[in-house]
């Protein structure tokens, strides 16, 4: 039985793996994991506005805006921490935001 000599070929590379040139089947596997926030689990609202979940609250004890009640208020951020992280711009930000999304409806 005769074993051919290798060749060299010039590969590239995708992350840590390396794939030939020529031919080849290269499969993507993709995973997704839904977590459930909890007590204790860091969380960033955005920018530098991070901080540490202290209570999840069930669905008939989480708060309601009086305009659209059937809006979801998935995080309520403290004056504190804002002020202690000196981010105070984010004030302009969420309202901006919040004009263009009643805005779009």
């Amino acid at each position: 039985m005769h074993i051919p000599p290798l060749k060299q070929t010039t590969a590239k590379r995708i992350g840590k793996a390396e794939f030939p040139d020529e031919g080849g089947v290269i499969i993507n596997i993709f995973i997704e994991y839904i977590d459930e926030m909890g007590m204790g689990d860091k969380l960033v609202f955005y920018t530098a506005l991070k901080g540490v979940c202290s209570k999840v609250l069930n669905k008939d004890e989480s708060p309601l805006c009086d305009y659209r009640p059937e809006e979801v208020i998935e995080g309520i951020l403290t004056p504190t921490g804002i002020i202690s992280r000196m981010t105070s711009d984010i004030y302009s930000v969420v309202f901006g935001n919040k004009v263009l999304v009643e805005c779009g409806k």
